[in-house]
């Protein structure tokens, strides 16, 4: 059967394939984590490679064929280009790294959703505390997901993060 869904989501995640193919990770607002095909993106020709960079928030149009996800079109809603300098790029990769290592795929997260979003925007204000706002969405993000239930210093819930995802996040220049 073939459908066909208009989603909003952040570009978490995404992996090379064989000729001009690259397999996506998007957390959308509509169906939490997913996994999509983007056919062709590795084209001159392809529209789509600027808007599927890590970080970036898309619309895209989604079909379903065999429970394969294809990424058919897409609109850039926002690069996040405040986010791309050396003061805040740890704290973006940190947050993605933090919700594609730990939710499930396909299933929604509207909390989840929200409150990732609200980091971007917050990171984004030019006088943003970046420790601040990365402890702040840390906590919130941790309890949403029921892995913690109270505050923790940023040390902590990066700690917690590497336990529970194990793998290492970029921390560098944050801690």
């Amino acid at each position: 059967m073939f459908q066909t869904d208009r989603i909003e989501g952040f570009v978490l995640k995404k992996k090379s394939l064989l000729s001009k193919d690259e397999m996506v990770v998007l957390f959308t607002k509509e169906y939490g984590k997913i996994r999509a095909l983007a056919k062709g993106v590795k084209t001159f020709k392809s529209k789509r490679s600027a808007h599927l960079q890590t970080g970036n928030l898309i619309k895209a149009t989604i079909s379903s064929r065999h429970s394969i996800r294809y990424i058919q079109t897409t609109d850039l809603i926002s690069g996040f280009m405040g986010l791309r300098t050396n003061t805040h790029i740890d704290a973006l990769y940190l947050l993605i790294a933090t919700v594609e290592g730990l939710l499930p795929e396909d299933q929604q997260e509207p909390q989840v959703y929200r409150i990732f979003t609200k980091a971007f925007v917050n990171l984004s204000k030019p006088d943003a505390n970046v420790k601040h706002v990365l402890t702040a969405s840390l906590n919130q993000l941790l309890h949403a997901l029921g892995y913690i239930d109270q505050e923790y210093l940023l040390s902590e819930l990066l700690a917690k993060v590497e336990e529970h995802t194990n793998r290492a996040l970029p921390k560098h220049v944050i801690i």
